[in-house]
């Protein structure tokens, strides 16, 4: 084997041009694979350790157990640590949050800092009883002013609501603050001292909608008790909580309780809360669409490398076990076995693998670090600050994803290499001595047509023949350049999906710079009026436009909009609906597996042939904004606002959500209805029914259409529990609106992009009657556009307008968003460039391996047709030919197959990934098209200047060495 193997170094060593772009094109490949495995590896742990250090090490908690059922926990298998979180009550702390007016005390123990996320901003942790530690947002969120070191004095008790306990567990939901039903009962006094402050909990142990802040201290406690665990066996964990998410979706399918998934745990144990996000990062790839998400896309990445760097390595080796047939024939005749010369082949893989492994490696470790080192000082996002520690995405060098990256291109070279070594290995000797297949040839075999005589002269002829007789040759050509383009072009299509989404989802329809975002919904808003006052009553409409007219003084100020959002049934008249949204909603029928109640009824109806109800939301706009809104769609704005007649404007489009049986989801965005002039519609008013809330459109056991009322408990309603059914014909009042016009343009602050039909303000009573407005809610938002140089200090001014404002509200800076969410496009686009630029070195590799290798291995061709007359313009005349015949196949098969590749590409992606739109690089394929042309030519201009045709008898007799 010695022998053997040195003839394959001195063979790699003569051809020097071809092993070295070969050793090149696989150090591209493994920095590619080092990047993308260890980049995936490095992404993971950063958001896993912002996991622990923000949220906690925690698997899973329990709420509101007994001590009795404390002592169980502790027994249920795969219990790791534990940390038991006892309740000592709730306080009322004076907060200025009305519906978070309490302060919740729970006493932890030793075990608590490393079970949950406790991250102190000020002092110490509590060490003794008394001792009290209080979150920040206690004071940022609740207005309570405290010092370390203060004594509080507290009344400590407990919930009752409508005369009984309110329980914190998951069997019976945590309540909202309801202060006209709720009071602290059982209190006592207690005092303590403030020794420290913390950042918040997590939105898992303190959820938003809970109405106390979080405190802790230490000592005895008498109340129900949270219990914190992790996993001792972390991957059986991980597989347990896959196993009961499957069970949980299951019985929530089939309308069982959460306590039928699990009935060997009791009581209350049944009802485990997981850490979710935790879970995911630390290998829970099922659960989580957005994991799943990027699993998907790094597979396809490494499969795009590996076809890439297969092509490149199988050609190379292709063509060099074709130059050596009769080498390998000679070594078969002096004994030498298949598996010797299998060896010796998969040898020269290894040979040119090694040092591009290695040299791959630790380019790729370097250029991850500068593309990390690039995105930090892009997105913010990549630095995690907390209080006195910064967490930031780095590589994380980690034996895993390196083996598995080195692996891959090991792997990858010897599959390579091992496809053309069987076939050496299937030729006799005799047969490879002779070189039987070059000259066993029948006349039908290299019969071509006249087409390439008559247009190129003989030369042309000549080529052509020249290609059917080389067959395996120029297969392997034809295949090389084929996937090149494919490889290029899938590789564009999914990096241009990848970007085409991300700026959907940075641009949306919400053109604002900043969002002034009420929470409340305000039944009765409408029907307040004007106020007495220009300001009007908190709350009120008159106070709303009052806002809107402050903000509309600030300087820098361009456009603002206050747009009142709500929703009603409309009656529509029969086929006004798109063919598209009613194709799209079919399929969510026949392909989903799950299917909504909204899309059903109106398929229902649509198949019925008759007037559809569906329920649509309405947003009514400033007056001033909404007639420069008309205006920009060549509308005339007066008709909007004249008497008579109601006039809208309808953003026409509608997305359809695909629940896929796959687990994903499939969304498809259609025309919600068809361009038709001045349609007219109706909207529906419904009666109002004492002691009842919501109300929705369902069919009754005889398939008519009936609406239900749900008993408002909550608001009161001890009378009855059960719904109240009444036939539309009992409930309904009519009230026709006339489409001024149909668009795809959303107004400034113009909502989720949904089908949305807009009004004036001014009009809202024409469009519901008085008393409907009593009790209808709505959802509220002023919008503003600024001046590009002044948004920081308009931002400002907004602030201090919102700081006098007692409404729960948000203000939210989109413009900063959308810059972050372009700089991340930017980024992405920068990587995609790299990716691409990484792809086309390969296809250029492996597209000049495979020509000049083929033209080198026929020197002798070439020398026997200079010794029977050819002149050198003859000669290239055939070249050229002959490159102009390679291109055409292979863009004759690369072509279509790009494109199904792109298709079937964005298809997976749209199913599982949940990307929008198909996407086709018809720009990257013009560019592979030139540069297929492009590289054949120069590169069979190179392989002709490097062919020594001064001695053709020298080729002819087969002195090769």
């Amino acid at each position: 084997m010695n022998a053997l193997f040195a003839f394959t170094r001195r063979s790699l060593k003569k051809n020097g041009t071809r092993t070295l772009v070969t050793i090149l094109g696989i150090t591209v490949s493994m920095i590619m694979l080092t990047a993308v495995t260890l980049g995936g590896h490095s992404g993971q742990k950063f958001f896993e350790r912002v996991t622990l250090e923000s949220e906690g090490a925690y698997h899973g908690y329990w709420h509101g157990l007994t001590d009795r059922e404390v002592e169980e926990a502790r027994k249920v298998p795969n219990q790791g640590k534990v940390s038991v979180w006892k309740e000592v009550g709730f306080a009322d702390i004076g907060s200025t949050n009305e519906y978070k007016p309490y302060l919740q005390i729970y006493s932890i123990d030793k075990e608590a800092p490393n079970l949950a996320a406790i991250n102190l901003t000020s002092g110490r942790m509590p060490e003794k009883e008394g001792e009290i530690l209080l979150p920040d947002h206690l004071k940022t969120n609740g207005g309570v002013t405290f010092d370390l070191g203060q004594t509080l004095h507290l009344d400590v008790g407990k919930r009752e609501v409508d005369g009984q306990l309110a329980i914190n567990d998951m069997a019976r939901e945590a309540l909202d603050y309801r202060p006209d039903h709720e009071k602290l009962v059982q209190t006592r006094p207690m005092t303590f001292t403030v020794v420290g402050t913390y950042q918040r909990l997590s939105f898992d142990l303190e959820p938003v909608s809970m109405p106390a802040y979080t405190a802790l201290t230490r000592g005895k406690a008498e109340g129900p008790s949270m219990v914190l665990f992790t996993f001792e066996d972390q991957a059986q964990g991980i597989r347990d909580y896959q196993d009961r998410e499957k069970l949980i979706s299951q019985a929530m399918d089939t309308g069982q309780g959460w306590d039928q998934v699990d009935k060997t745990l009791p009581g209350n144990l049944k009802f485990i809360n997981y850490h979710g996000f935790l879970l995911q990062t630390q290998g829970s790839v099922a659960s989580s669409p957005l994991a799943r998400a990027i699993w998907i896309l790094a597979t396809i990445l490494i499969v795009i490398i590996a076809l890439a760097t297969i092509s490149l390595i199988y050609n190379a080796f292709s063509i060099s076990v074709m130059e050596r047939t009769r080498q390998y024939g000679m070594l078969r005749s002096i004994g030498a076995t298949n598996r010797q010369i299998l060896l010796s082949i998969l040898y020269e893989g290894l040979v040119v693998s090694l040092p591009a492994v290695l040299l791959g490696a630790v380019l790729g470790y370097l250029g991850l670090f500068l593309a990390f080192d690039f995105a930090r000082s892009m997105v913010p996002d990549f630095t995690y600050v907390l209080p006195g520690r910064t967490i930031q995405i780095e590589p994380v060098i980690s034996l895993v994803p390196l083996l598995l990256a080195a692996l891959l291109c090991i792997l990858t070279a010897l599959i390579s290499a091992y496809l053309p070594a069987r076939r050496a290995m299937r030729m006799t000797p005799i047969q490879a001595l002779r070189m039987e297949k070059d000259v066993k040839l029948k006349a039908s075999q290299v019969k071509s047509s006249g087409f390439w005589s008559k247009l190129f002269g003989p030369e042309g002829g000549l080529a052509v023949k020249n290609q059917k007789r080389e067959k395996g040759h120029q297969r392997a050509t034809v295949f090389s350049l084929a996937l090149s383009v494919i490889l290029f072009v899938t590789s564009s299509a999914f990096i241009g999906q990848v970007q085409s989404t991300m700026n959907r989802a940075s641009l949306g329809d919400n053109q604002a710079d900043i969002s002034y975002h009420f929470w409340e919904d305000a039944p009765g808003l409408m029907a307040q009026g004007k106020g007495k006052s220009e300001e009007g009553e908190n709350g009120s409409l008159a106070h709303q436009e009052y806002l809107l007219k402050k903000i509309r003084t600030i300087p820098g100020v361009d456009r603002s909009n206050l747009a009142f959002r709500t929703e009603a049934y409309a009656l529509f008249p029969k086929g006004v609906h798109d063919d598209k949204l009613v194709a799209a909603r079919k399929r969510q029928i026949d392909e989903g597996s799950q299917v909504d109640t909204d899309t059903e009824l109106f398929l229902t109806q649509w198949d019925r042939r008759e007037d559809l109800r569906e329920r649509v939301s309405l947003a009514f706009l400033d007056d001033a904004y909404f007639r420069t809104y008309v205006q920009s769609l060549g509308q005339d704005p007066n008709a909007y606002f004249e008497g008579g007649k109601v006039r809208g404007v309808l953003l026409n489009r509608k997305t359809t959500y695909q629940f896929l049986k796959s687990g994903g989801v499939r969304s498809e965005e259609t025309p919600y209805l068809k361009e038709e002039k001045d349609l007219t519609l109706s909207i529906l008013s419904l009666a109002h029914q004492e002691g009842y809330r919501e109300t929705f459109l369902e069919k009754d056991q005889k398939g008519n259409l009936v609406y239900t009322y749900i008993p408002d408990l909550e608001g009161g309603n001890t009378t009855t529990k059960e719904d109240l059914v009444k036939s539309p014909d009992q409930v309904e009042s009519a009230k026709p609106v006339t489409l001024g016009a149909m668009t795809d343009r959303a107004p400034l602050g113009g909502g989720t992009g949904q089908a949305c039909l807009y009004f004036p303000l001014s009009r809202v009573r024409e469009v519901f009657p008085e008393e409907d407005l009593e009790y209808r809610d709505f959802h509220w938002a002023i919008s503003v556009t600024d001046q590009a140089n002044s948004h920081d200090k308009v931002m400002e001014e907004v602030k201090r307008i919102s700081d006098e404002d007692s409404q729960r509200h948000t203000i939210i800076d989109v413009r900063t968003n959308a810059d972050l969410m372009r700089r991340m496009v930017t980024m992405v686009g920068v990587f995609a460039t790299l990716f691409i630029t990484f792809i086309s070195l390969i296809v250029i590799a492996n597209m000049f391996n495979a020509i000049s290798t083929n033209m080198i291995l026929r020197r002798r061709d070439f020398a026997i047709l200079k010794t029977v007359g050819m002149d050198d313009r003859q000669l290239n005349r055939m070249l050229v030919v002959e490159g102009a015949y390679y291109g055409f196949k292979a863009l004759l098969v690369a072509i279509p197959l790009s494109l199904l590749a792109c298709i079937a590409m964005a298809k997976v992606m749209k199913d599982h990934a949940e990307i929008v739109n198909y996407y086709i690089p018809w720009t990257s394929l013009a560019i592979a098209v030139g540069t297929v042309v492009v590289v054949v030519f120069i590169t069979i201009a190179y392989s002709k200047r490097k062919l020594d045709l001064d001695h053709p008898m020298a080729w002819i007799k087969g002195e090769t060495f």
